[in-house]
């Protein structure tokens, strides 16, 4: 039993059909998983906050977010021993961490920081057959930093010792005085 047509001709063919179309996605779920490299994956920057010091190591950045990693027993985070984590804005911030991590429990992974204060947590969603979701919460205090910042902010995030490094903007943001606030829609 073999198929001559293609995709989209079945699913013009059988206008009632939702078979089809979900086979087809699946496919390319399976296709996409085992194709993507962890370099390839994009971070999903839900929120940001970049608050200033004013002169004074009073500054605040804060940003939460996903992102969706293949599933593999040895894949990206799974013996993170440090993360790098670097944010930027379109004018000229640039500050990078590096964060100590260790295992919370079996679904999160947690990174501190004494100097300056930073935390980055890990949550990981329960495997599914081809991908796991994971939620990321950062903030770091006590900074010496500057306003005023401008949209674009990217946080990049690096894995180590492999180097995997994930990346991912969010433009939505509001300037008021000394705090951009960023949130997507």
């Amino acid at each position: 039993m073999g198929f001559r047509t293609t995709p989209q001709e079945e699913v013009a063919a059988a206008p009632g059909s939702r078979r089809w179309p979900i086979l087809v996605s699946v496919l390319a779920l399976c296709a996409t998983a085992v194709a993507t490299q962890a370099a390839d994956i994009d971070l999903n920057v839900i929120r940001a906050k970049l608050k200033s010091g004013t002169g004074e190591a009073k500054g605040r950045i804060v940003a939460t977010g996903d992102f969706v990693l293949p599933s593999s027993p040895g894949g990206a985070f799974a013996g993170a021993t440090s993360v790098d984590v670097r944010i930027t804005d379109a004018i000229g911030l640039d500050e990078t961490f590096a964060i100590p991590c260790a295992p919370l429990a079996s679904t999160s992974l947690k990174c501190l920081s004494d100097d300056p204060r930073v935390k980055l947590t890990l949550r990981f969603g329960t495997p599914g057959p081809t991908a796991i979701a994971v939620r990321f919460k950062f903030r770091a205090v006590r900074l010496a930093i500057d306003a005023p910042f401008k949209e674009p902010v990217t946080v990049a995030v690096t894995e180590q010792p492999s180097g995997t490094t994930l990346e991912g903007s969010i433009v939505d943001c509001q300037q008021k005085n000394t705090v951009l606030k960023c949130r997507e829609f």
